[in-house]
């Protein structure tokens, strides 16, 4: 699914996965304010074709999902060669070890806040000058 807050254009995209619609809905209504566009999926299969048709700059992942959960979806990705796209676990599992080990750039907990990962975001596919950088480079 596409918002259709921001059309097809020069900005990022951010592929949020996540079986909770709630969650998805949440993601997407936090970033609608800002360039992103912004495609979602309700598992690690679909979010596979996503990344396949939409080439997405960010992947935000639950890790507990069906049929695909967020290590095997970050597996698969590596399997497919794509270790230099971005992924942003977003859940309520406390395995941060496993989740860096696996290829993840941040693992955060749930509950989250706001401020802190649309900071991951403008760090890692945003463009901040240097003095921004520096200034997210100490909060996160």
């Amino acid at each position: 699914m596409v918002s259709d807050n921001v059309k097809h254009g020069m900005e990022k995209t951010i592929l949020c996965v996540d079986d909770e619609p709630a969650i998805l809905s949440s993601l997407t209504r936090m970033l609608r304010p800002f360039p992103y566009r912004v495609i979602t999926a309700t598992d690690g299969i679909n979010a596979l074709e996503m990344v396949n048709q939409e080439k997405p700059d960010l992947v935000i992942s639950d890790v507990k999902m069906p049929r695909m959960d967020g290590y095997e979806f970050l597996k698969q990705l590596h399997a497919k060669g794509l270790q230099e796209l971005p992924v942003v676990l977003l859940t309520g599992d406390d395995d941060l070890a496993r989740g860096y080990q696996e290829g993840c750039v941040y693992y955060i907990t749930k509950p989250y806040k706001n401020d802190y990962l649309l900071n991951i975001i403008e760090y890692v596919i945003g463009d901040p000058t240097e003095e921004r950088k520096e200034w997210l480079e100490q909060r996160l």
